[in-house]
This record gives structure tokens, C-alpha cells and sequence, in this order.
């Protein structure tokens, strides 16, 4: 390195210590004796830091997941919402061959729920397959190089649970509204 470029200085040793119960005193003795020209780290200061770290992306994590479910909830309440008033005339007729407002709410909150169960479960499997290529591309235009994802089965099944819970919750809210829904209305149109 001197060779390439003469005014090299060396600015980081590593050392090994035999003992590891003496680091904490080796460091306190070299900082006291060389004070600000010497910066010491020992590889616990570094574990705290990395402790840190991993603990806030666990809050990250737990932020996300909460505007998530969120936006879950306002999206399936709007997308319930929507449909019921589109097809308040159909169960105005259902009702009229004799089908009972429970029927109806069960049938509008299955319809519901196997769309949502079959949507989020594409949507893991793409994740799945996908995200570690992906934000392993943008992270590496951030200067991180080894992204490792790692799944486990409440990672793959939660957002599943998740998003089906969501629709099934706004889905049967809205459905109450079937009750309001009579035989009449359809004579008035």
C-alpha cells in the first residue's frame, strides 16, 4: 500500500485478547493513557450497537404492520361498501324467493373472504419469490451488499390472516346492512 501511495497512514489495528474478561480493562487503561488520540472498540460496543439496530428495525417492522392493517381495513370497508350498494337490488330479490338476511350475509362475507384468502396467498408467494431479489437490488444502490430474508411461518401466513381477516371484518359490517334491505324497495323501482 506505501508503494501506492506514499502518504498511506494506517488508521485501525484490530487485536485479539486471550482473555476476554480483560477487554473492558485493556480498553479503559489504552483510552486513559492515549485519551483523544486513540478512539477504542471493543467488540461489545459494537454488539450494543447492533443490538440497537436490530431492535429498531423490530419496531420498523411492527410500524409497518400496523399502517397495514390500517390501510387493510379502509380499503375492504370502501371495496364492501361499494359492492353491497351495486347489488342491493339483487338481495332485494334473494330476499323475495326467500332467502333469509343471515343466508345472504354468510354468502356476501364467503364471497369475500375466498377472494381474499386466494389474492393475499398470490401476493405471499410472489413476495416470497420476489422480494429478496428486489429490495436486495435497492439496497445494494445504498451501499448494504448481503441482504438475507429470512421467512418463517407466521412471516408467510400473517399477512394472509391478515388481509382475510380485514375483508372478512369489513364484509360482515357492511352486510348488517342486508337486514335494511326489504321486498318493497324493488315494487318502488
Amino acid at each position: 500500500m506505501y508503494r501506492l501511495n506514499s502518504e498511506f497512514e494506517v488508521t485501525m489495528y484490530d487485536y485479539t485478547v486471550s482473555n476476554s474478561d480483560e477487554v473492558e480493562l485493556i480498553a479503559e487503561e489504552i483510552s486513559e493513557e492515549y485519551g483523544e488520540k486513540i478512539k477504542v472498540t471493543t467488540l461489545g460496543d459494537i454488539m450494543k450497537s447492533v443490538k440497537t439496530i436490530s431492535d429498531l428495525s423490530g419496531v420498523i417492522v411492527l410500524i409497518v404492520y400496523i399502517i397495514s392493517i390500517i390501510f387493510v381495513l379502509v380499503v375492504a370497508y370502501m371495496v364492501c361498501s361499494k359492492v353491497f350498494f351495486r347489488e342491493r337490488k339483487d338481495f332485494g330479490i334473494y330476499k323475495a324467493f326467500g332467502f333469509t338476511s343471515t343466508n345472504l350475509r354468510m354468502q356476501f362475507v364467503l364471497r369475500f373472504l375466498i377472494v381474499a384468502v386466494i389474492g393475499s396467498t398470490i401476493g405471499t408467494i410472489l413476495s416470497v419469490i420476489f422480494s429478496k431479489k428486489v429490495i436486495g437490488l435497492v439496497l445494494k444502490m445504498m451501499g448494504i451488499t448481503n441482504f438475507n430474508a429470512n421467512y418463517s411461518v407466521m412471516g408467510i401466513v400473517g399477512p394472509i390472516l391478515l388481509l382475510s381477516l380485514g375483508f372478512g371484518l369489513s364484509s360482515l359490517i357492511i352486510s348488517r346492512k342486508i337486514k335494511k334491505v326489504n321486498t318493497r324497495m324493488l315494487i318502488v323501482e
